[in-house]
């Protein structure tokens, strides 16, 4: 798949430049072993994530993943979560918290 292939690409870009960013300010060089070893984790920590977020639609009956999947994926690290919320915010996103907080007020009258 040539999509899922320019993905790896980017990602292993981004490592790469992230591990260099790293390296620098404290002084080291980093090897293109280490970039491999953590581009081989990133990637699977993004397919795990996929995966969820992809079984968090289809439990919420939605064929499109969402902000708020995603955000559930990430509940476990509230740095992720605030940076997702920051971006969000001001990408004038819906909230996935306020939509979750709207959902759960909504309940059917009593009959």
């Amino acid at each position: 798949d040539p999509v899922a292939e320019e993905g790896k690409q980017e990602l292993f870009y981004l490592v790469a430049r992230i591990a260099h960013e790293a390296g620098k300010e404290k002084g080291m060089t980093v090897s293109r072993n280490f970039i491999k070893a953590v581009n081989e984790l990133a990637e699977g920590y993004v397919g795990l994530m996929q995966e969820d977020c992809e079984a968090f639609a289809k439990h919420a009956r939605r064929s499109t993943v969402q902000l708020e999947d995603v955000r559930l994926c990430a509940r476990r690290n509230p740095d992720l979560v605030e940076q997702l919320d920051t971006y969000a915010q001001k990408n004038g996103l819906k909230s996935a918290v306020g939509a979750a907080a709207a959902r759960k007020r909504k309940k059917p009258a009593a009959g």
